[in-house]
C-alpha cells in the first residue's frame, strides 16, 4: 500500500552548542556480517525482466566501487551550493518537480508496470502520490525547518536544523517510485543532496525520477542514481555519506546497519512488516470486508504496511470471512498494463516461492498424509464414497449451477446438466471402479502371476473454465477411486465452481486432504508441477500443455494432457439432413461453442451443401441468446472480452477473404460478451476459421467433392480429438471411422464425453485419457507380481532384461 503522506523531520541537524565527549573503553569488535563489496564475478550487468511476460526489458551495467564513489564526490560538491540556498528557494524546485511528475505519469507508470508487474491504475496513483508529496514538501518545508527558540540564560537560543550533507539511499521495488520521493523529497528540501542505490529489479524508474529532479531544474549532483546489485550498495554505505536510508528485510537491515555502524553513521531503517487487522464484534463488516480487500492486495500484496493477519471476534468471524472471499472474488487478475486489472502478477521467481511453499504444504500436510490411510481402504469402501459424493451433487445443484453461470456465463439449463452429469460419474466410477481395479491374473512360470492396480499417490491437476466442475470430478472420481489423493487448481475465471466441489466432497465425508483445491494464476499451477506430486493431469490450450509437459518432464513425471480440438462435422450426400442440422446445432453451439469437443469444421458433400445450410441457418435462427439465468436461453455469453475478440477476429477475417455469413455474424450491443450464433458458408482453408480452433458460436461450412474428400480434409489438421460423421450406409460408415484421425468418432451422433467410456485425443488434442477403465488406468502404478514358491525350483535367469 501506498503510505499516507506526512512530512516527518528526519533530516533534523544539531542544535546550536556544544556537546561535552565521552571517553569510550575501546572493546574487541563483535562478529558481523556485510553486503558483499564484489559484484558477482559472472555479472557485469543487470537483467531487468518483465515479471508478466518473463521478457528480458533491458539490461543495465552494474556501477563499481569507483563509480559510486565518483556519485558521491559530485553530490558533495553539489551540497556546497544547494545547501546554501533559502529553504524557500529549494521549495520552488520541488514545485517544479511535482509540475514535471505530473507531465510524465503515463509513461513513468507504464515503466513501473513493465519491470515489477504492478497493476496500471496503481502505477499511476504512485506518481500522483509523488507529485503531491513534492507540492506538501515545498508548501511545509520551510515552516518545518524554521528555528525552534529556546528559553534558556542566554540572549538568545535557539534550536536549527541544518543540512547533514550528502545521504545515501538503498531502496526496494515494491514502490519503486515513492520509496525514493519519501527518502529524496524530505532530504533535499533540508539542504541535502542525495545518492540513491534502487532495487535491480527496477531501475529505469529511479533512472527517471533522475530524470525528472534534472527537467524540474535541480542543479547537476544534486539527486544521483548508482544502479547495480548489493556490491553498489556496500559501496554506497562505506563512501562518504553521513547517513544511510534503507528500506528493505530485516536481514538486510541488520546487515545494513552493522555495516554502516563500522563508520559511526546513522543508518534509517523501514524494515519487514507483518500488520494485524484486527475486527470487532460491532464493527460495520461490509466496510471491514472492503478495507481487508485494500488492506492487503494492494500491489499484488507486495506491500511492507498489507495486512498480513486478520484478527477477528469469534462471534463476527464466519460473516466476516464470507463478505470478505465476496469481495476477493471479484479482483481481476491479469495483464498488469489493462487498466481494470486488479491483480498483476509477483514481481520474480523468488516471490513466487512463498506460494510454491503453500502449495507444497497443502500437499505435503494434507494430501500426503492422507495417502496412506485412503489408499488402504478397499476399493468399495472408497465406492461408497463416491455414492454419497453424487447424493450431495444433486442435493446442491440448482445452487451449484448458478454458481457456473454467474462465473463463465454458461446457461443455466447446462449448468444443471453439467452437474447432473458430474454426479452420474461419481455413480459410475461407484459402481465399476472396484471392477476396475481386480488384479488381473496372468499365466507364467511362477506359481502365481497377476497385474495389480496400485494408487499412485498424490495427484495434481490444472484445470479450465469452460466445464468448471464436470473437467474436475472427471480427473478427481478416478483418482480418487483409484485410491489417490487429489490437489486441483482450477482456472482463475471459475474458482468458486471447484470450492462448491471442495465442500460437496467434505459433506460426502471425504478424510480431510483427499480432494483439496488451490486458487491461483499460472504461478500456483507452476508451483503444483514442482510441488511432490506424482501426475499432472492438464486440460487447456496447446501451448500450456507443452508448458506443463515441459516442467513435468523435468521431474520424470507422468503428464495426462487433454487439449484443443477442433473437431470436424462429416455430412455425406444421403445423410438425414434434418437431423443431421440438428446435430449440427448441438454440436457447435453447446456452452455457447466454447468447448474443446464442439463440432468447428462442416465438410459437406457438395451436392447436399446448399440444403443442409439452409436447414442448419434455419435451426440457428431459433436460438435464443441472452440472460444465461433464463431458463429459455440457449446462447449465453462469452467468458471475457478477450475470447469475444478473439472470435469477431476470426469471422472478418473469413469475411474479408470471401466468406458470406448466413446468419449472424456481429456482436450484440449493450453489456455482457455476447456474440451472435453464426454460420459461415463459402469458406476456404486459407482463413482462419479453419486453420484455428474457433472457440465461440460460429460455424464455418466447407463444400466437398465427395466423402473421401471430407475425410481427407478432416484428417489435415494439427487435432485430433473428436468427429462426427453423418451417414445412412452405416457399412461404410464403419470403414470410414477408421481413417479418421481422432480419438473419437461418432455416427450419426454428436461428440460427448462420457463416464463410461474413454476420452481423448491424438496428435496435438492430447496425451493420455480420461474416464471408463482407461481413465482410471492412467492414475494407477500398473504393478507386476510373481510369486515363486518359498521353497523348492528357483526362478529362471534371464538374459535378456
Amino acid at each position: 500500500m501506498i503510505r499516507s503522506p506526512g512530512p516527518q523531520r528526519i533530516f533534523a541537524a544539531h542544535a546550536v552548542g556544544h556537546h561535552r565527549g565521552f571517553r569510550v573503553t575501546p572493546r574487541k569488535r563483535p562478529t558481523r556480517t556485510r553486503l558483499s563489496k564484489k559484484p558477482s564475478a559472472r555479472r557485469r550487468s543487470i537483467a531487468v525482466i518483465n515479471p508478466a511476460t518473463g521478457e528480458l526489458l533491458a539490461r543495465h551495467p552494474i556501477a563499481s566501487a569507483g563509480q559510486v564513489r565518483a556519485a558521491v564526490e559530485k553530490a558533495r560538491v553539489a551540497f556546497r551550493s544547494w545547501s546554501r540556498l533559502a529553504p524557500t528557494d529549494r521549495a520552488a524546485y520541488l514545485s517544479h518537480l511535482a509540475e514535471i511528475l505530473r507531465k510524465h505519469r503515463d509513461d513513468y507508470a507504464r515503466t513501473m508496470t513493465l519491470e515489477m508487474g504492478k497493476v496500471i491504475r496503481e502505477a499511476n496513483a504512485e506518481v500522483d502520490k509523488c507529485a503531491w508529496a513534492a507540492d506538501v514538501f515545498a508548501k511545509e518545508g520551510p515552516r518545518f525547518l524554521d528555528p525552534e527558540p529556546v528559553e534558556t540564560e542566554a540572549m538568545k537560543a535557539y534550536i536549527a536544523f541544518d543540512p547533514r550533507g550528502v545521504l545515501g539511499s538503498i531502496m526496494p521495488w515494491n514502490f519503486p517510485m515513492w520509496q525514493i520521493v519519501r527518502f529524496a523529497v524530505p532530504a533535499l528540501m533540508a539542504g541535502n543532496t542525495a545518492v540513491v542505490k534502487p532495487a535491480s529489479a527496477s531501475p529505469q524508474s529511479a533512472l527517471n525520477l533522475e530524470e525528472a529532479f534534472r527537467e524540474a531544474g535541480f542543479p547537476d549532483g544534486t539527486f544521483q542514481v548508482v544502479v547495480g546489485d548489493r556490491s553498489t550498495a556496500s559501496a554506497l554505505i562505506d563512501s562518504p555519506i553521513s547517513l544511510v536510508s534503507l528500506t528493505g528485510s530485516v536481514g538486510t537491515g541488520v546487515q545494513v546497519a552493522q555495516q554502516a555502524a563500522e563508520h559511526l553513521k546513522k543508518a534509517i531503517l523501514e524494515l519487514g512488516g507483518s500488520d494485524p487487522f484486527l475486527v470487532a464484534d460491532d464493527a460495520d463488516l461490509d466496510a471491514a470486508a472492503k478495507g481487508a480487500v485494500a488492506g492487503r492486495f494492494v500491489n499484488t500484496g507486495q506491500s511492507c504496511i498489507a495486512a498480513k493477519r486478520f484478527l477477528v471476534v469469534d462471534s463476527v468471524a464466519e460473516e466476516f470471512t464470507a463478505r470478505f472471499v465476496e469481495q476477493v472474488r471479484t479482483l481481476r487478475v491479469g495483464d498488469p498494463l489493462r487498466p481494470t486489472t486488479d491483480i498483476g502478477p509477483l514481481v520474480n521467481e523468488a516471490q513466487r516461492e512463498e506460494i510454491e511453499g503453500q502449495v507444497k504444504d497443502a500437499v505435503r500436510k494434507g494430501a500426503r498424509v492422507e495417502v496412506r490411510s485412503w489408499s488402504r481402504l478397499a476399493p468399495t469402501d472408497r465406492a461408497a464414497y463416491l455414492s454419497h459424493l453424487a447424493e450431495i451433487l444433486r442435493k446442491h445443484r440448482d445452487d451449484y449451477a448458478r454458481t457456473m453461470t454467474l462465473e463463465m456465463g454458461k446457461v443455466i439449463r447446462e449448468a444443471n446438466a453439467e452437474v447432473d452429469k458430474c454426479a452420474w460419474a461419481a455413480d459410475v466410477f461407484a459402481k465399476e471402479g472396484p471392477r476396475f481395479l481386480d488384479s488381473e491374473p496372468v499365466e507364467t512360470e511362477a506359481m502365481k502371476a497377476y497385474i495389480a492396480f496400485d494408487p499412485r499417490g498424490v495427484l495434481g491437476s490444472i484445470m479450465p473454465w469452460n466445464f468448471p466442475m464436470w473437467q474436475i470430478v472427471r480427473f478427481a472420481v478416478p483418482a480418487l477411486m483409484a485410491g489417490n489423493t487429489a490437489v486441483v487448481k482450477p482456472a482463475s475465471a471459475s474458482p468458486q465452481s471447484a470450492l462448491n466441489l471442495e465442500e460437496a466432497f467434505r459433506e460426502a465425508g471425504f478424510p480431510d486432504g483427499t480432494f483439496q483445491v488451490v486458487v491461483g494464476d499460472r504461478s500456483t499451477a507452476s508451483a503444483l508441477i514442482d510441488s511432490p506430486i506424482s501426475l499432472v493431469s492438464l486440460t487447456g490450450s496447446v501451448g500450456t500443455g507443452v508448458q506443463v509437459a515441459q516442467q513435468a518432464a523435468e521431474h520424470l513425471k507422468k503428464a495426462i494432457l487433454e487439449l484443443g480440438g477442433s473437431d470436424p462435422f462429416l455430412v455425406a450426400d444421403d445423410a438425414d439432413l434434418d437431423a443431421a442440422a440438428k446435430g449440427a446445432v448441438a454440436g457447435r453451439f453447446v456452452n455457447t461453442g466454447q468447448s474443446c469437443i464442439a463440432a468447428k469444421r462442416f465438410l459437406v458433400v457438395d451436392s447436399v451443401a446448399e440444403e443442409f445450410t439452409a436447414r442448419f441457418v434455419e435451426q440457428v435462427r431459433t436460438l435464443r441468446v441472452g440472460d444465461p439465468l433464463r431458463p429459455t436461453t440457449d446462447i449465453g455469453p462469452l467468458v471475457n472480452e478477450a475470447q469475444r475478440e478473439e472470435i469477431e477476429g476470426q469471422v472478418k477475417d473469413a469475411v474479408r477473404k470471401g466468406a458470406r455469413v448466413e446468419v449472424g455474424g456481429k456482436r450484440l450491443p449493450g453489456p455482457g460478451w455476447f456474440y451472435e450464433p453464426t454460420v459461415l458458408s463459402r469458406v476456404t482453408r486459407t482463413m482462419r476459421v479453419l486453420r484455428e480452433e474457433t472457440f465461440g458460436p460460429v460455424a464455418p461450412i466447407l463444400a466437398v467433392p465427395d466423402l473421401d474428400a471430407a475425410v481427407r480434409e478432416a484428417n489435415d489438421s494439427e487435432f485430433g480429438l473428436g468427429a462426427s460423421l453423418w451417414t445412412q450406409d452405416l457399412k461404410r460408415a464403419e470403414g470410414l471411422v477408421r481413417q479418421i484421425d481422432s480419438g473419437m468418432v461418432f455416427v450419426n451422433g454428436v461428440v460427448k464425453s462420457d463416464p463410461r467410456m474413454p476420452f481423448g485425443g491424438v496428435k496435438h488434442s492430447g496425451i493420455g485419457r480420461e474416464l471408463s477403465r482407461y481413465g482410471l488406468l492412467e492414475m494407477v502404478n500398473i504393478k507386476t507380481v510373481q510369486v515363486f514358491p518359498a521353497k523348492g525350483t528357483s526362478q529362471t535367469a534371464q538374459t535378456v532384461e
